[in-house]
Parts: structure tokens; C-alpha cells; sequence
């Protein structure tokens, strides 16, 4: 499948997501563009209202969130990912969702791994007579299973 790459600077609109070869998602306030496909149509409770903000595919919801790299690797036959429908809460957004995705499986760490934010953030400190210094290293963005992992070594000089 071909895929459109994100080139819009500001907010993406969901409208764009057909012109880029993507289905479009269930919105709180716009609907669905469309027929209510049944994949969706059974995350969405009409009568009750719906608890998210954004219901659809999740390669659709990579490509809003102008993570092209995920939408790629959803659509990659050798990537472990499968499509499958998934709803942003009210509250959230969907990056915020990734480390859930993550931790429940829908996304493999391999593949998220490779996406990371891999800053790191370094900070020395010296014991009272400057003779140890103790580096802490730790490393941003991991899933919540994951995160913290803080590295500690004492190096005399």
C-alpha cells in the first residue's frame, strides 16, 4: 500500500487521511466521513455517546500523530504489527497511547524501539572530597514496563 508521507507543518485533518491512502477515523464531533464501517461502528456506543475522542485505524492514527515511521511499519509484511482499531480517550492524545500500545502488546518493542526518543541526559556528581565521581545515565521514553532504567557506576579518581 502506498502511503502518502505527513508533509503538513501544523494539526493534520482527519479529512486528508483518503487523499493519503489511509481510512478515515470516527471523531467526536464530526462523525465518521462516510458509512460507519462495523469495526468501528462496534467501538461506538451512539445512543450512550462515546467515551473517545477519536476512534479508528491505528495506521490512521499514526499518520495524524505524523508518525510515518509507524505507518510504515504497519503496512511492512515483515514487520510482527497488525492493523486493528483503537480509540483515543478524551482525555489523551495519541502519542500519549503509545506506551500503552506498547505495554499491551498492539505495538511490538522491536518495532517501537526503533522510534524511540533516544536522548539521553547525563549528570555527574562528585562525593564531598571530589575523589568519586557517580554518573547517572537515563534514557527518556521507554514503555512504563520499562521506565526508569537508571544506570549507576562509581568510577574513583
Amino acid at each position: 500500500m502506498d502511503v502518502i508521507p505527513v508533509v503538513a507543518d501544523g494539526p493534520l485533518n482527519q479529512h486528508e487521511l483518503v487523499a493519503a491512502g489511509l481510512r478515515p477515523v470516527w471523531t467526536q464531533g464530526d462523525g465518521y466521513l462516510g458509512v460507519l464501517p462495523d469495526e468501528i461502528a462496534e467501538w461506538i456506543d451512539l445512543e450512550l455517546g462515546a467515551n473517545a475522542r477519536l476512534t479508528g485505524l491505528m495506521s490512521s492514527m499514526f499518520w495524524l500523530a505524523k508518525l510515518d515511521d509507524l505507518v510504515a511499519a504497519i503496512h511492512d509484511p515483515t514487520c510482527a504489527m497488525r492493523e486493528e482499531v483503537v480509540d483515543i480517550p478524551s482525555n489523551a492524545s495519541i502519542r500519549s497511547m503509545l506506551d500503552l500500545w506498547v505495554d499491551s502488546g498492539k505495538i511490538p518493542f522491536k518495532v517501537y524501539g526503533r522510534f524511540l526518543d533516544t536522548s539521553k541526559q547525563s549528570i555527574t556528581v562528585f562525593d564531598q572530597d571530589f575523589t568519586t565521581a557517580i554518573a547517572i545515565l537515563s534514557v527518556s521514553r521507554l514503555p512504563t514496563a520499562l521506565s526508569p532504567i537508571v544506570v549507576t557506576f562509581h568510577y574513583t579518581l
